[in-house]
């Protein structure tokens, strides 16, 4: 009871919306330390996540590896039969992960070179790339990763969680605060018109005793 009512004096005068971030930043730290067990089993990223998550940026990496491919490659490609453009295509790749795990780990951010199946990759019969089949074979593989990443500081993961979700809605709040505003300001015009709250000018006179 005392820290609520330490918590009213201080953000009972404070806009409601502010009032309701602090609500929020302090329901997600909850809900995220409830997950705090699964973030000691890692099991908190399940390859479902991971597919969501993907899901817009394997086409955006499409795109960038096949313009790369086209303007580094892409007269020589296109002079080959078909079956051998496309092992031209995955040998470049392959070449390139290869060359992305050259380091003491032999890992490609966290993630062991032999766990990256290349050879998987779509390559159309014009030598574009889709690598949707690599990434779905990987799910499972950076899933375990991100676990193992997140378990490391699974202390103070919750509070980061809460803090970027918090972050993330902050834009979505800011037309609420607009919103809320406009709307006082028409509450009070409105109660002022209709004379439930008057607004008049009073002299006081104040007596002075000088010796």
């Amino acid at each position: 009871m005392f820290l609520y009512g330490l918590f009213l004096k201080k953000y009972s005068s404070r806009p409601c919306v502010i009032v309701f971030c602090f609500y929020l930043l302090c329901l997600l730290s909850w809900c995220t330390g409830s997950h705090k067990k699964l973030i000691s089993s890692q099991a908190l990223i399940t390859p479902q996540i991971v597919n969501i998550a993907l899901r817009p940026a394997v086409s955006v990496v499409n795109q960038q590896i096949n313009s790369q491919l086209q303007s580094e490659a892409g007269s020589t490609l296109a002079q080959l039969p078909e079956q051998e453009r496309s092992q031209a295509v995955r040998l470049i790749l392959k070449r390139t992960v290869q060359g992305m795990a050259r380091n003491e780990t032999n890992t490609v951010y966290g993630i062991p070179e032999s766990e990256i199946p290349i050879d998987k990759v779509y390559v159309a019969s014009d030598g574009k790339v889709d690598l949707a089949p690599v990434f779905n074979a990987m799910q499972p593989v950076i899933a375990a990763t991100l676990n193992t990443r997140i378990g490391q500081y699974a202390l103070i993961a919750p509070l980061f969680i809460a803090l970027f979700t918090f972050l993330l809605f902050q834009p979505l709040l800011i037309p609420l605060q607009i919103i809320e505003s406009a709307t006082t300001l028409v509450i009070f015009k409105v109660l002022i018109a209709t004379r439930f709250i008057q607004i008049r000018k009073e002299t006081i006179e104040v007596e002075r005793l000088s010796l």
